[in-house]
């Protein structure tokens, strides 16, 4: 082999190798946005600070415990503060304890799955404890926000190998 060949490999095996450990510095840099971003809505769903729940987190899919789906197109962001200030309003208390958060990163777009217990006390009403399912698209935006694509939370009851207990699937 003669020594263009040899530095064109060396330098092609440099770079990709540079390559491969900068994206892996990036996917870990961009899981640690959407931790941070999670763990903040986490925070702020705990402490009913409407101001800064991620709207994403409550005007997506099929929502305040009810089948029907939302129509968010139609609705303006005070609306939504509206909603959700009803719907908090509602209750004595909400908590959202997480269990399990997986997190993978293909380029700018994240996969989020897992599970957490809910706890919540409607007033006047028994305190309830469900353990949700849940899972999430994101994409990263230009400005480094991530944006919920789609979500998905389920709660029905699980049996302990995490499997639909069939007499409350509905």
């Amino acid at each position: 082999m003669n020594n263009g060949v040899k530095t064109f490999l060396t330098k092609y095996i440099v770079g990709a190798l540079f390559i491969s450990h900068a994206l892996s510095v990036s996917a870990q840099s961009y899981e640690d946005e959407i931790r941070a971003q999670l763990e903040a809505d986490v925070e702020a769903w705990n402490t009913a600070d409407i101001e800064n729940i991620n709207s994403d987190s409550f005007s997506i899919g099929y929502g305040f415990r009810s089948y029907l789906p939302r129509t968010t197109a139609t609705r303006s962001p005070e609306a939504d503060r509206a909603l959700l200030k009803g719907f908090l309003d509602s209750l004595e208390s909400y908590r959202i304890i997480p269990i399990e958060r997986n997190i993978t990163i293909e380029g700018e777009i994240a996969l989020v799955w897992g599970s957490h217990i809910e706890e919540i006390k409607h007033i006047g009403r028994p305190r309830e404890r469900v353990t949700v399912r849940n899972s999430a698209t994101y994409k990263r935006n230009s400005d480094g926000t991530w944006q919920a694509l789609l979500s998905h939370r389920d709660i029905q009851k699980f049996g302990d190998d995490g499997r639909y207990i069939p007499e409350y699937a509905q």
